[in-house]
């Protein structure tokens, strides 16, 4: 979601920006009602039936998309830009532009970093397609 959001925008929210805040009810966009979120688990629970639900219907969304479109309904996006992400985004978008190699081969290359980025390479392309649809239709 934070390749998403750096890339279409933070959108505005009423919700709190703080975990320790969270104790309201807000819609459900996996339940289809109101519900009462309280603390980091109960968002966490709600992204983990968002990402569920996307699967089950077949993975038509990438998991960045789904949560964009539908964490503004529960809660503030902004409880997820933390540094580290933006940090990881700004080294893959380095790496891509200035052809900078991460290792010296694939096999030295950390796996984890590997990982991250080729989510972010996905969900770039996902957004970029998503930014295409966009011009297309208006």
């Amino acid at each position: 979601m934070f390749t998403w959001c750096s890339f279409f925008g933070w959108q505005d929210s009423l919700f709190p920006d703080k975990f320790s805040a969270i104790n309201y009810g807000a819609m459900s966009p996996t339940i289809g009602k109101r519900i009462w979120f309280k603390g980091e688990k109960s968002i966490y629970d709600e992204i983990d039936r968002i990402l569920d639900e996307n699967t089950e219907k077949g993975g038509a969304f990438s998991a960045g998309q789904s949560l964009y479109y539908q964490v503004p309904f529960f809660c503030n996006a902004k409880l997820f830009a933390k540094n580290q992400y933006a940090n990881i985004l700004e080294e893959y978008q380095l790496i891509q532009d200035y052809h900078i190699p991460i290792a010296r081969s694939i096999d030295e290359a950390p796996v984890l970093k590997l990982g991250m980025f080729n989510i972010i390479r996905q969900e770039l392309l996902a957004c970029q397609n998503r930014q295409m649809d966009m011009n297309k239709n208006g």
